[in-house]
C-alpha cells in the first residue's frame, strides 16, 4: 500500500466512496452512515473494545494486531497557567451535561462514546498519548520541518 495524505477525513472518505483509493482510516462518525447503507465496509475499529454504534465490527486486536489501539478524542482546554480553581469551576459546570442521558444519546448517535473525566484524568490521558505518539514519530523517522 502507499500512503496518500489528505487534508481531512471528508476528502479521503469521498475518494473511498468514489473508488479512487481502496481504504482509509477515519472516525466512526464519518463512516457510520455509509457503512449502514452498505456503501463501505468498516473492517476494524482501532479502540480497545468494540464501539457501541458498530457492535459487529471487530477491533484490530481481535483480528490479530494486538497493541494497535488509538482513539479520537475531544477535550476542553485552557491556557497554560490557568489557576486550578478556575479549572475546577469549569469542570463542575460541565459535569451536569456529561451526566445528562439526552446529551449522551445525541453524542452516541454521532458515533461518539462519551466519557467525562476529571481534569487530572484528562491530563494523564494527554500525557499517555504524547508518549505513545512520540515513540511512533521517532520510529518513523519523520521530522517537523
Amino acid at each position: 500500500m502507499s500512503h496518500v495524505p489528505y487534508k481531512g477525513n471528508a476528502p479521503a472518505l469521498s475518494d473511498v466512496l468514489g473508488g479512487h483509493v481502496p481504504l482509509y482510516i477515519g472516525g466512526v462518525f464519518e463512516a457510520l452512515v455509509h457503512h449502514k447503507s452498505g456503501k463501505i465496509k468498516v473492517i476494524a475499529v482501532s479502540t480497545d473494545k468494540r464501539v457501541s454504534q458498530l457492535p459487529e465490527v471487530p477491533t484490530f486486536a481481535e483480528q490479530g494486531y494486538p497493541g494497535f489501539s488509538t482513539a479520537t478524542w475531544n477535550g476542553l482546554m485552557a491556557p497554560a497557567g490557568t489557576p486550578k480553581e478556575v479549572i475546577s469551576i469549569i469542570a463542575s459546570a460541565l459535569r451536569p451535561a456529561c451526566q445528562d442521558s439526552g446529551f449522551n444519546a445525541k453524542l452516541e448517535a454521532m458515533g461518539i462514546d462519551a466519557s467525562c473525566n476529571s481534569p487530572e484524568q484528562f491530563s494523564e490521558m494527554l500525557h499517555a498519548n504524547w508518549v505513545m505518539w512520540q515513540g511512533a514519530v521517532k520510529a518513523s523517522g519523520v521530522s517537523s520541518e
